[in-house]
């Protein structure tokens, strides 16, 4: 029996939810790595143990662990991920109100 109209709709729905799922789930790895990465970069104090891990972070990037002098950590990570500035700060702002 062929779906109408009504039945389409709730299942391209369904299936957008279902993706949109997906691809928070996988992006939050990426996200703890790139706000281990930023504390990193902008030099705040971090254990022992976490220092390790943002620059195991940033050898994964394989984009240098070392800032110039006129460029920023977001801009920095902005390049070596691909994404914006915009979007790192975000990520950074989200992270920082769950700790």
């Amino acid at each position: 029996m062929p779906l109408g109209a009504k039945g389409r709709k709730e299942r391209a729905t369904k299936a957008a939810n279902r993706l949109a799922e997906i691809r928070r789930a996988e992006t939050v790895d990426r996200d703890k790595d790139i706000c281990l990465a930023f504390r990193y970069l902008s030099q705040e104090d971090l254990s022992i143990g976490t220092t390790s891990k943002a620059f195991k972070s940033l050898l994964n990037l394989k984009h240098g662990v070392k800032l110039s002098a006129e460029e920023t950590p977001a801009r920095f990570l902005a390049d070596a991920t691909g994404l914006t500035r915009q979007r790192i700060h975000q990520i950074v702002k989200k992270d920082r109100k769950l700790i």
